[in-house]
C-alpha cells in the first residue's frame, strides 16, 4: 500500500464567519471545528502515513492546547502557514517525507470526513495522478455576462469541488514549486495549470461541507448530532 501524507490547511482567519475567533477554532458539538477535522483525518490514516497541520504563525500555543485537550494521542507535524492559502500549502508540502507517494490536501474547516469517500479517492489513485471529490448541483444556474445580462448554464455539466484532493507527491510538489501562488482557488486548479491535465473526478459527499458562514456551522451541527447517538 502506498503511503499518504494528509495535509490539513487551517492557516486562514475566516473573516466571512464574522466571529471573534478564526472559524477553525469555533465550537461544534462540544469540540473546536479543527479538532473534529484532525480526529477524522487521523482515523483514516494507516501506519507509515503522515499527518501535517498548517496553522497561523501566531497560534502555536492555542493549537497545541487544543490538540492536547481534544486530540490526545494523535501524532502530527505542525507547520506555520503563509500569507495566502497557496503559500500555506507549499509550506505543508515541504514537510512531506520523500518516502511518501500520495498527498491529500484538505480544508481545516471541513470536519465531516467519512471513510466511504476516502476509500473512493484512494481507489481512484491506483490509476490516476490526481483525484478530487465532487458533487452534483440541484439548483439551476445562470452565468453573468460582461454586459450585465445572464445566460443559463447546463447544470449537468457542472460539479461542486470538495477536499481532500489527492495527488502524486512529486507532481503536486513540482506544480507548487513552479507556479507559486496563483489565482487558482484550489489545488486541482494549480495542478491543471501546471500539467495541462484534468484530475479524475470522484463522487464526493454532500455532508462534506466547508464551514464558511454561521449557517454552515448550524448545518454541520445537525449532521453530526445523529452520529453521536
Amino acid at each position: 500500500m502506498r503511503r499518504t501524507a494528509f495535509i490539513i490547511v487551517a492557516a486562514g482567519r475566516g473573516v466571512r464567519m464574522g466571529a471573534p475567533l478564526p472559524k477553525q477554532y469555533l465550537p461544534l458539538e462540544g469540540r473546536p471545528i479543527l479538532a473534529h477535522t484532525v480526529l477524522a483525518a487521523a482515523a483514516l490514516l494507516t501506519p507509515g502515513d503522515q499527518l501535517i497541520l498548517v496553522i497561523p504563525p501566531d497560534d502555536d500555543e492555542r493549537v497545541r492546547a487544543l490538540l492536547e485537550e481534544f486530540c490526545p494521542g494523535v501524532s502530527l507535524t505542525l507547520v506555520h502557514g503563509g500569507a495566502t492559502r497557496g503559500e500555506s500549502v507549499l509550506h505543508g508540502l515541504r514537510e512531506v517525507s520523500k518516502e511518501i507517494e500520495l498527498v491529500a490536501i484538505h480544508d481545516g474547516v471541513r470536519p465531516i470526513l467519512r471513510r466511504e469517500m476516502w476509500d473512493r479517492l484512494l481507489a481512484a489513485m491506483k490509476s490516476a495522478e490526481a483525484a478530487i471529490p465532487v458533487t452534483r448541483l440541484t439548483d439551476s444556474l445562470r452565468m453573468i455576462t460582461p454586459d450585465g445580462d445572464s445566460t443559463v448554464l447546463d447544470r449537468s455539466l457542472v460539479r461542486c469541488v470538495q477536499t481532500p484532493q489527492f495527488f502524486a507527491r512529486k507532481t503536486i510538489v513540482a506544480a507548487y514549486e513552479a507556479e507559486g501562488d496563483t489565482t487558482q482557488t484550489d489545488d486541482a486548479g494549480l495542478y491543471s495549470l501546471h500539467t495541462g491535465r484534468s484530475p479524475l473526478l470522484v463522487e464526493g459527499d454532500p455532508d462534506n461541507l466547508k464551514i464558511t458562514t454561521p449557517r454552515d456551522l448550524a448545518l454541520a451541527s445537525l449532521i453530526l448530532s445523529p452520529d453521536k447517538e
